[in-house]
């Protein structure tokens, strides 16, 4: 049960990822945006420190306070850590992905497929790249690219249901 829920993880992280490189291409970018983002974090893991200190005293530490107001320094939450690294690179990707030739970037997105997923988990049986199977910024900047190349070249617009289908469940 819990490596089922692992893997739904997994897609809805990619998942999402992907549909904010898909939409994200033509949109305006805001740091201002990411500062609300970390705020919202904040509040809510203040809350929920708050709740457990009430509730459950004895587990709730100084460091754990310390944690609360820091999420990024200290780890507390790998999707938000690898998302703002993501988001801090956002207007450089999009650039790219507009600068970049559709060649150039299939050419790109094909050699950082091939490194950071085929022949780091083939060859290697290490993580060389520091992708921590897939929960890190470097895995998230990928998809993000691989979300904005497929709707600047609108990818799947042309193609019949059935082989869409095939290629997902593939």
């Amino acid at each position: 049960v819990n490596y089922a829920l692992e893997i739904a993880a997994y897609c809805a992280v990619n998942c999402y990822v992907l549909i904010s490189g898909y939409v994200g291409i033509y949109s305006r970018y805001k740091y201002s945006n990411l500062a609300l983002l970390w705020i919202k974090v904040i509040f809510y893991t203040i809350i929920i420190t708050a709740i457990f200190q009430c509730l459950f005293p004895e587990m709730v530490s100084l460091e754990n306070w310390i944690d609360a107001f820091f999420p990024i320094m200290f780890k507390q939450y790998w999707f938000f850590s690898a998302y703002f690294v993501l988001f801090l690179f956002m207007p450089l990707l999009n650039t790219a992905l507009h600068k970049f030739s559709r060649k150039q970037i299939k050419i790109i997105l094909l050699i950082l497929i091939f490194f950071l997923s085929v022949l780091n988990t083939v060859i290697y049986f290490t993580d060389v790249f520091e992708l921590n199977n897939g929960y890190s910024a470097w895995w998230m900047i990928v998809v993000y690219l691989v979300g904005g190349y497929i709707r600047k070249y609108q990818v799947f617009d042309n193609k019949k249901r059935k082989y869409l289908i095939i290629g997902y469940i593939f």
